[in-house]
C-alpha cells in the first residue's frame, strides 16, 4: 500500500520500522523525508521539505513519483480537525507514499477519516510472553544437539535469567 498508517502502543517498534522504512527506500533510490508530528507547525508540502532539508543538511525536493514521506508520533500532532483534512488531502497527492505513525493508546481520532484519503491500517503487534520465550530458546540452541537442550536443566535456567532481565528491560 502507499498510504499506511501504524498503530501501535508505545515502545512496539514504531519509530524502529520507521528508521527502517527510511534506510530501505533510500537504499532503492527513493527519497524519504521523515518528519516528527510533534514539530509539525505547517501544513505546506515545500515548508515540511525545507524544514527536513534544513535539519539534515540535505538537499531533496519533491518528486511525486520518488519521494516518501515518513511521520512518527503522529497523534502528539496538534492540528485542527479542518487544517489536519487539508493536510491529509495534499499529503497524499503530492507523496508517492506517506506511512504515519500513531501510538494507539493515544489515538483519539476516528479511524473512517483516514479511510478518504486512501490510508490503510496496519498493527503493530506486542511482543508476547509466548514468542519471546521461543527467541530466548533459540538464542541459547545456537549450535547445541536439539535432543540435549528438550532436558537440559542448565538450559531452562538460562532462559529463565534472561527472560527476568529482558522483562525488567521492557
Amino acid at each position: 500500500y502507499n498510504y499506511i498508517y501504524f498503530l501501535g502502543s508505545e515502545e512496539s517498534g514504531k519509530t524502529t520500522l520507521m528508521k527502517r522504512l527510511a534506510k530501505d527506500y533510500l537504499s532503492q533510490g527513493y527519497s524519504p523525508i521523515v518528519v516528527n508530528a510533534e514539530n509539525l507547525k505547517n501544513i505546506d508540502e515545500k515548508q515540511i521539505l525545507q524544514d527536513f532539508n534544513e535539519r539534515f543538511g540535505l538537499s531533496f525536493s519533491i518528486d511525486s513519483s520518488k519521494t516518501i514521506l515518513l511521520i512518527d508520533n503522529f497523534s502528539k500532532q496538534r492540528l485542527k480537525d479542518n487544517v489536519l483534512d487539508k493536510f491529509l488531502s495534499e499529503i497524499t497527492e503530492k507523496f508517492f507514499k506517506v506511512f504515519i505513525f500513531v501510538d494507539k493508546n493515544n489515538f483519539f481520532m476516528n479511524s473512517n477519516k483516514y479511510l478518504k484519503y486512501k490510508f490503510k491500517e496496519v498493527e503493530i503487534l506486542n511482543f508476547g510472553y509466548a514468542k519471546r520465550n521461543e527467541l530466548y530458546k533459540r538464542w541459547y540452541s545456537v549450535g547445541e544437539d536439539i535432543d540435549v537442550i528438550k532436558t537440559d536443566n542448565e538450559m531452562y535456567g538460562k532462559i529463565d535469567a534472561l527472560a527476568n532481565h529482558f522483562d525488567i528491560l521492557m
